[in-house]
């Protein structure tokens, strides 16, 4: 199977795509030969989240939950039942992150080790918790004592994710 972050994007010849993986390469040995030294001071970014990928066992079923949980619209499909979610403006490579639902058999076992925090950017927490439990989302219990300042939430697969406080402006 081949990860989703690697398939050929639209647009995009084989030839062109390897031309620009070897042009950023050099560049970037380059780069590294003059920065030698400088590695613990650079400031700039060097990298983004372009999309996250997530194990389902009901691919559907989950990328339509996430699809209304973040106003986001169905990108595409792939051979293998990878669903591809995303902003309805910017798709891939904006300045949010796509969500990437794989099919995959294999059961969860225990917690995982990174989750999804999400902040309402139109209504305040208590109304945005009321609606993520009406889309399907359940209270998680992580051994959190009930005085924080944010809601433990499972999706319909069981995968948990928070609900923060603070209210984000819309992109």
């Amino acid at each position: 199977m081949t990860h989703p972050g690697l398939r050929r994007r639209p647009g995009r010849s084989d030839t062109a795509g390897q031309n620009a993986i070897a042009y950023r390469f050099a560049l970037q040995h380059a780069a590294d030969d003059r920065l030698s030294g400088y590695q613990g001071t650079l400031t700039g970014m060097a990298c983004r989240i372009s999309e996250l990928v997530i194990d389902a066992a009901d691919p559907n079923r989950l990328a339509a939950f996430w699809t209304k949980v973040l106003g986001y619209v169905e990108l595409g499909r792939e051979g293998d039942g990878s669903i591809e979610i995303g902003p309805p403006d910017a798709g891939f490579g904006g300045p949010q992150p796509t969500l990437v639902v794989s099919p995959s058999s294999e059961p969860r076992t225990g917690k995982l080790r990174l989750h999804i925090d999400v902040n309402a950017t139109d209504r305040d927490q208590d109304a945005e918790l009321e609606r993520l439990l009406a889309l399907g989302a359940r209270p998680a219990d992580v051994g959190q004592t009930g005085t924080e300042s944010w809601h433990v939430l499972a999706d319909p697969e069981g995968n948990q994710f928070c609900l923060l406080r603070t209210r984000l402006q819309p992109l």
